[in-house]
């Protein structure tokens, strides 16, 4: 969890999964002194980024002056995050817009250290993948080109993007989930070359425009729900009704994604949409990806909640573990769980 404090500074907090994948306390790691970091200065991404097979923190950071830095925060033997240490850097001149970056975190080349993919969308509308590769120390490098969509060919606000070994060959992938103008919503997939460079995208699953999927009330998240060495994508659905519900789609060996099928259903009237914080992962390390959710109840509680994967891949009932209570006064606007 990173969190900003009332006088700025920035915590970053571990919470344990045990065998159950139930989460433990957050207990502290690195924090940024107050007046140092601007919380909408960063672009936050988890993976393992020096190969030691615990998760880091990356950081792109933007400062006033228009540079831009990555940074790389390394979790210690006891999973919490260290200070941060600086890389490749693209200097103001560039004229990089801020608001055009999305980044993604996987191992790209195979290599066993997660990189980072940006999409970056140009003046001119085309988009644009580009790779940035890790070196031992989990520093980033140069941004180089991969696949660009050229101009006027996709509406940035209809694509919903996930990564994920999506084929299984040891390298991250890009999933999309694209709105056409008709309604109608299909799903793509930008395998990673060798190289470790994203390339164009293939079609595979469409739902129809007469489905009436409401584009604001889908959320998605990749990784292996069924335990076959490829990721899959889950995508969290909120129902005209106000019902929840977690859908699968899993890929085939050349990365296409299926049909989406039901697991879990949250009935109407039991969650509140805005008071959940999503994330995904395997907690009980049975090499399927859960749903992991902090949740904020009226009262100002805070609780962890964990959705396991069964051996199908569906995402079941969710069952609660860590508490913060209310007298904690956590500030839901100023957690993240990247």
């Amino acid at each position: 969890m990173v969190y900003r404090h009332a006088d700025t500074s920035i915590g970053f907090y571990s919470s344990f999964t045990n065998a159950s994948g139930e989460f433990g306390e957050f207990t502290a790691g690195y924090k940024v002194p107050a007046g140092s970091w601007d919380w909408s200065s960063m672009k936050l991404v988890t993976g393992d980024f020096n190969g030691d097979r615990r998760m880091d923190m990356g950081m792109m950071y933007r400062f006033g002056d228009g540079s831009i830095k990555m940074y790389t925060g390394l979790a210690d033997a006891s999973g919490h995050v260290q200070p941060f240490t600086s890389s490749y850097t693209v200097p103001a001149s560039a004229g990089w817009d801020w608001d055009a970056i999305q980044l993604h975190a996987g191992d790209l080349n195979g290599d066993g250290r997660s990189d980072v993919a940006m999409v970056y969308r140009h003046a001119d509308t085309s988009i644009g993948f580009y790779s940035s590769f890790t070196n031992a120390s989990g520093e980033f490098g140069e941004f180089t080109a991969g696949y660009k969509v050229p101009a006027g060919s996709w509406d940035w606000s209809s694509m919903k993007l996930v990564a994920g070994d999506f084929n299984g060959d040891r390298r991250m992938d890009m999933g999309m989930m694209y709105r056409f103008g008709d309604g109608s919503i299909k799903m793509y997939t930008g395998l990673a070359d060798a190289s470790g460079h994203v390339q164009p995208f293939t079609s595979s699953y469409t739902v129809p425009a007469s489905a009436g999927w409401d584009w604001d009330a889908i959320q998605l998240h990749a990784g292996d729900l069924n335990g076959d060495g490829r990721s899959d994508v889950a995508m969290v659905y909120r129902h005209a009704d106000t019902s929840i519900g977690f859908y699968s789609s899993f890929t085939n060996a050349s990365g296409e994604f299926g049909e989406f099928t039901a697991g879990y259903k949250v009935p109407a009237g039991s969650w509140d949409w805005s008071s959940m914080k999503l994330v995904a992962g395997d907690f009980n390390g049975d090499r399927r990806m859960d749903m992991g959710m902090m949740y904020r109840f009226g009262d100002g509680s805070i609780k962890m909640y964990t959705g396991l994967a069964d051996v199908s891949g569906h995402v079941q009932p969710f069952t609660s573990s860590y508490t913060v209570p209310a007298s904690a006064g956590w500030d839901w606007n100023a957690i993240q769980l990247p």
